[in-house]
Order: C-alpha cells, then sequence, then structure tokens
C-alpha cells in the first residue's frame, strides 16, 4: 500500500479549514450569559456579554409585560426604514423620509437618529398606541440648530414638546431653559393628569421645569420632523426612546441617565411584585438570542448572612461570657 502524503495533507488541511471556519461562525454570534435579577432595596441586573457582542439592550418586565410601553434604543438591526421596540408590546417604528441611521452616533457612541430638518417631514414613526392618562417620556437628544422652533417628538403633531432657540414648551406652555447646543442631554418628561394635572420636565436627571398640563396623549407618534416648514423641524440627533405608563420617580429618571436601563429603583417596586430582566445581546449590526432571568419576588430580600468577622465575635462573646460566669462560681 503505497501511503499517498499529498492526499492525507489535503484532507488534513481541508478539516483544519472546516474548523477554523465554523468557529468564526459561531463567534461572530452576540451572545449573553449569565443573566439575572437581584433584590436588594433596588432591582440590579447583571449578565455577561459574549462572541461579538458590545452592547445589551434591556427590557424589564413586571409580570409577563414589560415595564416600558415603547422600547426603542436604536441598536442593531435600526435602518432607514425601521427600528425594533424591544418591549413585549411589539410597537416597532418606520422611518419615513431621510432620517438617517448612525451605528456610531449615538450618545453611547452606539446607534441613533440624526435628522435635518428639512421640509421633508422626516420621522420615526409609531401608530396604533395606547397611552394611558398618566406616563414618562424618556430619550436622548442632541440638538444641532440655535434657531427656530422644533418639537422633540409629538403626539400626532398636535401634543409636543418643543424647544426654541433658547426655551421648551409642552404645547405652548414654557417648561424651562434649553440646555446648550450641539452636546448629548437626557429628557424625561412625566405627565400627570387627574386633579394635580401637571407636566414635569427633568433634564439630565434634575428638575428643569413644571407647567400644567392640557394635552392629551393620541395613538400616533412622532420623532423628528412634523411639518412642511424648514424651521419647524427637528435638526439633530435622538437616541434611546422610551414610554412608560406611569410617572417616572425621580430617583428612576437620575438612575437612567447615570446608568441607562441597568436598575430599578426601590421608589418604583411595590411588595409581592414579580419581576424579570430580558437581555438581548448586539454587536452593533445584529441582535443575537434574548435570555431571561428567573423571576424575583420584591420583598423577598436575601437573608443576611454573618460576616466571618461577626461570627469571631460572637464566639469571643460567648467564650468571654462562659469564664466570666465560671469565676463568679467560684
Amino acid at each position: 500500500m503505497v501511503f499517498n502524503i499529498k492526499k492525507y495533507f489535503m484532507i488534513f488541511s481541508f478539516s483544519i479549514f472546516c474548523l477554523l471556519f465554523f468557529s468564526v461562525q459561531v463567534d461572530a454570534t452576540p451572545t449573553v450569559s449569565g443573566v439575572s435579577a437581584t433584590y436588594d432595596d433596588n432591582l440590579t441586573s447583571s449578565y455577561t456579554l459574549g462572541g461579538t457582542a458590545d452592547r445589551a439592550i434591556i427590557d424589564w418586565k413586571l409580570g409577563d409585560s414589560s415595564f416600558s410601553l415603547v422600547n426603542l434604543p436604536f441598536e442593531g438591526g435600526s435602518n432607514s426604514t425601521w427600528t425594533k421596540d424591544y418591549s413585549s408590546y411589539s410597537n416597532n417604528a418606520t422611518v419615513v423620509g431621510d432620517a438617517t441611521y448612525g451605528s456610531t452616533t449615538g450618545y453611547d457612541g452606539n446607534g441613533s437618529y440624526y435628522f435635518d430638518g428639512g421640509g421633508n417631514q422626516e420621522s420615526v414613526r409609531v401608530t396604533g398606541l395606547t397611552i394611558p392618562q398618566n406616563y414618562s417620556v424618556s430619550f436622548w437628544a442632541n440638538r444641532q440648530a440655535s434657531s427656530g422652533l422644533h418639537p422633540y417628538f409629538s403626539f400626532s403633531k398636535t401634543v409636543l414638546l418643543k424647544v426654541s432657540s433658547s426655551n421648551i414648551y409642552w404645547g405652548g406652555m414654557y417648561l424651562c431653559h434649553s440646555p446648550s447646543n450641539s452636546e448629548w442631554h437626557h429628557f424625561t418628561l412625566v405627565v400627570e393628569n387627574g386633579a394635580a394635572s401637571q407636566a414635569v420636565l427633568y433634564v439630565d436627571g434634575e428638575l428643569c421645569g413644571t407647567g400644567a398640563n392640557y394635552l392629551t396623549p393620541t395613538a400616533n407618534l412622532y420623532l423628528g420632523s412634523i411639518t412642511t416648514l424648514v424651521n419647524d423641524n427637528w435638526n439633530g440627533y435622538i437616541d434611546d426612546f422610551k414610554i412608560f405608563g406611569r410617572p417616572l420617580s425621580q430617583e428612576q429618571i437620575q438612575s437612567i441617565f447615570q446608568d441607562g436601563f441597568e436598575t430599578i429603583v426601590s421608589e418604583e417596586l411595590v411588595d409581592d411584585e414579580e419581576w424579570t430582566l430580558e437581555v438581548t445581546p448586539n454587536n452593533g449590526t445584529v441582535d443575537g438570542l434574548s435570555v431571561e432571568s428567573s423571576s424575583v419576588t420584591i420583598g423577598d430580600a436575601p437573608t443576611p448572612e454573618f460576616s466571618d468577622y461577626a461570627m469571631i465575635l460572637l464566639l469571643m462573646t460567648t467564650v468571654g461570657g462562659f469564664i466570666y460566669f465560671r469565676k463568679q462560681d467560684d
């Protein structure tokens, strides 16, 4: 039998090629592991990204439904016609006009949408929403224009948060002075209706202004342009847009501003509620498989454990007491 070195070398080379090729394919997938939610006064997230994942998309769930009604982080999968809602309500958005998606233009170096302020009504739109009377809207914005009256967002083009050269308005109600242009700022509008109808605006986690609320949200959400008039359209970037079906506490607003959506603060929690954490890994282009944590029941705080020092102190106290009483007996 003749040993064909060339033949076996080719088989060996092909095997190495297949091994490397398929290893690269596996590694090219964004993954996440070790997803858990921990309750200790606040509710905190924990997870480990793997593969090519360089960012995590967080969705907290209260019972079977997402805490947020709309969760638009504008990450991988977003494009010039569509962007995904990561809440359980599937309020995916369509992109109209020349709104431009950038995978690295966001406040955190990840995805966002840019609106050039032209008159072609470019916008990111979500239709068919059901917004309760009390709600909160959270987003990041970077305004590029210094003049005109520009809407951050609106409901059906009539209920809108807008900014002039120096002021921010909820409809026609003045709220506060606008922050600096050409910089990222975090905004949260908290709207409450009823006996004390009011709209409260927080900028970068701090109270900016309060006004009476006389506006009722409608089913259609618009980010960016709303008219064909150049000076009435948003010029700049918008990122990480969320709507919550309740008034958020200032503590939660500050937590989102400082750390993203990683924590649900104690002010938002009620005993016996069941929460879960869902994490979707992303690499700026595609999502990996979402992983959900085990449920956590609020009020079930972990049982305190004695530290080594506490155990030593307890032992010393016990021994000392034993010696003391023995001497008393003598």
